[in-house]
């Protein structure tokens, strides 16, 4: 933190925390996923891959402390969220080997 100010992170997992203690985690995953979907490359996929173990660890068995680890990687998701270009529109020239991340 810098002079009192709060990251992006710490505020979505804030937030996460009071959008889940209310409600039902499937709601909540149901309601999430297709929005931070179009941003799943963003972070290296970090932040889906800890909501896909939260998932997981969620069906063998519910507990608040697996509640809140899928809250901190939808958080995590969200904070680095940043779709890709669409289908011909990024940055790199045709001959750039990186032009096949606009396909």
């Amino acid at each position: 933190m810098d002079g009192g100010s709060i990251t992006l992170d710490e505020a979505l997992f804030s937030y996460f925390d009071r959008e889940l203690a209310p409600a039902a985690w499937r709601d909540v995953l149901t309601m999430w996923w297709p929005r931070l979907l179009p941003g799943i490359a963003a972070g290296a996929t970090h932040g889906v891959i800890r909501v896909g173990h939260a998932v997981r660890a969620l069906l063998e068995k519910e507990t608040p402390q697996r509640v809140g680890g899928l809250g901190q990687g939808l958080a995590s998701w969200a904070a680095r969220w940043q779709p890709l270009a669409p289908v011909g529109r990024g940055p790199y020239r045709v001959g750039d080997p990186r032009a096949a991340l606009d396909a």
